[in-house]
């Protein structure tokens, strides 16, 4: 068990520091940092491809565990470890969606801006070609 303990809390650092670039996207996105956003959204990946190894082998470990060698510590450590990941679930989500949220606004904005120079640009195309008449 003490091989799966310490795989948890590898996995359990794992967890935090994927919120902590989850965050970090959200604030860039906040501030309109689209270079930094993609620079995080790429290392926010790399953690979760570790983070979802590192479950496997756990998972694979918990199998091959006899629940007869357990004591009642290592079926506490398990149901924090399943709270913890629910709980860390649950914050991710949150962080996402408001992120996206931000970005889906920030679309909108975008394309009136781009809407409004393509119409404008219109404008001055038409009122220069009667200009030549």
């Amino acid at each position: 068990m003490n091989n799966v303990t310490l795989a948890i809390q590898k996995h359990l650092s794992l967890l935090d520091a994927a919120l902590d670039v989850s965050s970090k996207v959200l604030f860039f996105a906040e501030n309109h940092e689209i270079e930094a956003i993609n620079l995080e959204i790429e290392n926010r990946e790399r953690l979760v491809n570790l983070i979802s190894d590192t479950q496997a082998e756990i998972e694979r470990m918990i199998t091959a565990l006899n629940p007869v060698e357990l004591n009642s510590d290592d079926f506490t450590i398990l149901k924090l470890w399943f709270a913890d990941l629910a709980k860390w679930s649950d914050k991710m989500l949150n962080i996402d969606n408001a992120t996206l949220e931000l970005l889906d606004q920030q679309k909108e904005e975008t394309g009136k801006e781009i809407g409004a120079i393509f119409k404008n640009k219109e404008f001055h195309k038409g009122y220069s070609s009667q200009l030549k008449k």
